[in-house]
């Protein structure tokens, strides 16, 4: 929270200290009409220009605009400073709140912390609202997923008012596919990279990795058994062996981190697809 007060000590340098006397009305509605065409950098200057004059707490969701701004900026962790801020406020809804605590989950996923959108979520009292127990099941459910939790993500998942009966096989076949792709051993192409180099890239669909890899070490390899006739073994390890066993290990390794890679973007893919599918129930429902 510190660098909170030292980001609004830094405007304060900036503002004159006649601006207190400005209409701050005009000010704070210039900032959104600035947010709403986009001009986010504009924005969040007179939203910070606002907030820091705001002396009395005129203006209940400003914390919660200037989080967004810094959201369309990628900083998210003023951003969620923002949002406690927010969030500390007395006056502010049960409603309002309940948005505020999903919003700060979303914004810990934008920041690759599912942990932390785990346990944000977990905080929030299951609401009764149908509508709301929707928003918070659905992020519950993506954000174990993401996680890798899929038991419990599908169970919130289930939980969607609008999931009905035949979207149950569907479901069931995505989390069969999340599961298998979880469970992969990225051990089987390193073991098949130490047999035979390339080969490990090759099952990763890597195939440009996998002929440089067979390349260099059957070209290294040729040349240290060639060096071997000539002179000795020994000349043979001592000059061509440190750079052969370096790229031999360097591909059972590559084969390895190639292999984590090809799970996350397969995971990527399935979860894709997994919200388009969500997207399409929740639109068949609205239909209905």
């Amino acid at each position: 929270m510190l660098r909170v007060w030292i980001l609004l000590a830094w405007i304060s340098c900036y503002c004159s200290t006649s601006i207190s006397s400005q209409d701050l009305d005009a000010q704070y509605v210039y900032a959104q009409d600035q947010y709403a065409v986009g001009n986010i950098d504009i924005a969040l200057k007179e939203y910070l220009r606002t907030y820091y004059f705001d002396r009395e707490g005129i203006y209940e969701s400003l914390p919660s605009e200037i989080a967004n701004c810094f959201v369309e900026l990628n900083d998210y962790k003023h951003a969620l400073d923002f949002y406690d801020l927010y969030l500390n406020q007395p006056t502010v809804s049960n409603s309002n709140r309940f948005s505020a605590q999903l919003r700060k989950s979303q914004i810990n996923l934008l920041n690759n912390d599912p942990n932390t959108a785990l346990v944000q979520l977990l905080s929030i009292s299951t609401p009764n609202n149908i509508d709301d127990s929707n928003r918070y099941n659905f992020l519950l459910g993506f954000t174990y997923l993401v996680n890798s939790d899929i038991e419990s993500g599908f169970s919130a998942i289930n939980n969607l008012s609008y999931i009905q009966d035949s979207h149950r096989e569907e479901l069931q076949n995505f989390k069969k596919d999340l599961e298998k792709n979880l469970s992969t051993n990225h051990n089987i192409p390193r073991l098949m990279s130490a047999i035979i180099p390339g080969t490990g890239q090759i099952v990763n669909g890597e195939l440009a990795d996998a002929a440089n890899s067979m390349l260099l070490t059957g070209g290294l390899l040729f040349l240290l058994v060639d060096v071997a006739k000539e002179l000795t073994l020994l000349d043979a390890l001592a000059s061509v062996g440190p750079f052969y066993f370096r790229y031999y290990l360097g591909g059972i390794n590559n084969a390895q981190s190639g292999s984590i890679n090809k799970e996350k973007r397969k995971e990527s893919q399935l979860l894709s697809e997994f919200l388009l599918f969500i997207k399409d129930c929740k639109s068949a429902s609205i239909e209905d």
